[in-house]
């Protein structure tokens, strides 16, 4: 259903800052239009109309999205926090099109494909190559794939950027803080401005090509002969601010090899939990975007292929530490200090009602039993999930704003969050607890 909502759309991704800032104003005058209509009819029927009914209404969400997808960049990356962050706590019409956002992004038309390639590469750039696709294979938040051929035979992947995303995301975080906060799509418990200021760090982040192909050749030396995972090498000649080439890895997306036996599905969630937590503690450098196209299986190696190094968050000692000390204090059965870190890292806000703290604190111990206990982690069995949406009432009408982690903490609990889910989709059982030993004595 959402995915017929958002097809049809002028695909051209608008580049300048007047117009994007356009086009969020027409988005905010269409809605207001949508209620002034709605709510004369209701005044007309004799009805009183409520203000946040008549703006949450189905045409209204509708344009919302669909004007976030043909924005990408700074819109559609707050679509995909607003998802990710505070999804339980939305209404479910509106989450549900937001989640739709985290895998949903128009592609580019071919014209402005051509000029994103001209600006970066000069306008002969095809003389270099033997084939270019100019439909992409990909197309996420600030950028879309393309597979091509150069003349020597070499096979590439391009990451090619959409243009006007980098020069407008402190412009359009701005404005769509403003129309979020008028909108009232979000529960004021939610902190939208903490939100908007960790997608502007992201976005700051991710944008830069250059420095997404230096994390990539990092884990590729970091990983060098590794028999679980492949990192394609960066090819520099056709890498710019805009553009990012590196060779051609063929795969498909982990999440759909759910038609494997349970034994492979095992080994391929316990390497990737390997990998986070020898990222976390051995490279102190965490890959911590969680969607799963960026994990390509090889049913040919067997291999995991990691892509899209964009969202790396380097992790500090202190940090680090505060991890460590909680996973060692949660083995050997300490509540209290296990409390304490959950508040000194941000995961748990401590000044939440003492009931509401109290019921968090009791689901993540509940949680972690296995671990303390030595077992596997039954992920099939685990119903965290149902417990936080049952909790999700409580957290939207609380009076005061709810405090987000650190972005180093916030970036981990999204990357955890992923791979966990990932986990349940495959009903996977593990030995998490070998896994933290491993790497926390």
């Amino acid at each position: 259903m959402v995915k017929q909502m958002v097809k049809g759309l002028d695909s051209k991704v608008p580049a300048r800052k007047l117009s994007r800032l356009l086009r969020l104003g027409s988005m905010t005058v269409g809605i207001a239009g949508n209620v002034f209509y709605s709510a004369s009819k209701k005044y007309l029927s004799g009805q009183r109309p409520d203000l946040k009914d008549l703006i949450l209404t189905q045409p209204n969400l509708i344009k919302f999205s669909r004007q976030l997808l043909q924005m990408r960049g700074a819109a559609l990356k707050v679509g995909q926090l607003l998802s990710l962050e505070s999804g339980d706590f939305l209404r479910p019409e509106l989450s549900a099109i937001l989640s739709d956002l985290r895998n949903n992004a128009e592609p580019m038309p071919v014209e402005q494909v051509r000029e994103v390639l001209v600006s970066s590469w000069g306008k002969n750039y095809m003389e270099h190559f033997e084939m270019f696709d100019e439909m992409p294979i990909a197309a996420a938040s600030i950028g879309q794939v393309h597979k091509c051929k150069l003349k020597d035979g070499k096979v590439l992947a391009v990451k090619i950027q959409y243009p006007g995303i980098k020069e407008s995301i402190d412009s359009d975080m701005d404005s769509l803080r403003f129309l979020i906060e008028k909108i009232g799509i979000v529960p004021p418990s939610i902190n939208l401005s903490q939100l908007i200021m960790v997608g502007r760090e992201q976005l700051h982040k991710e944008t830069s090509y250059i420095s997404e192909a230096g994390f990539l050749d990092l884990f590729g030396q970091l990983l060098v002969n590794d028999k679980n995972f492949s990192v394609p090498k960066v090819v520099k000649n056709f890498t710019t601010d805009k553009t990012l080439a590196m060779d051609f890895m063929a795969g498909v997306t982990v999440d759909k090899i759910t038609s494997a036996d349970q034994i492979t599905k095992d080994r391929v969630i316990y390497n990737i939990f390997d990998l986070f937590f020898r990222e976390l503690f051995q490279f102190g450098l965490v890959q911590t975007d969680p969607n799963y196209a960026n994990f390509l299986f090889s049913e040919s190696t067997g291999k995991i292929i990691l892509l899209d190094f964009g969202a790396t968050v380097s992790v500090s000692s202190e940090i680090l530490f505060k991890f460590k000390t909680l996973f060692l204090e949660t083995m050997r059965g300490n509540k209290k200090e296990s409390e304490e870190l959950l508040f000194d890292l941000g995961i748990v806000d401590e000044n939440l009602p003492k009931l509401l703290l109290i019921k968090l604190i009791d689901l993540y111990w509940d949680e972690m039993k296995p671990i303390r206990e030595g077992r596997n982690f039954d992920f099939a069995r685990s119903n965290i999930v149902e417990k936080i949406e049952g909790l999700s009432g409580e957290i939207i009408f609380l009076k005061n704003k709810i405090q987000i982690p650190p972005i180093e903490v916030l970036s981990i609990q999204r990357k955890v969050g992923g791979l966990f889910l990932l986990a349940r989709r495959f009903k996977s059982k593990i030995d998490v607890t070998g896994l933290i030993k491993k790497y926390v004595y």
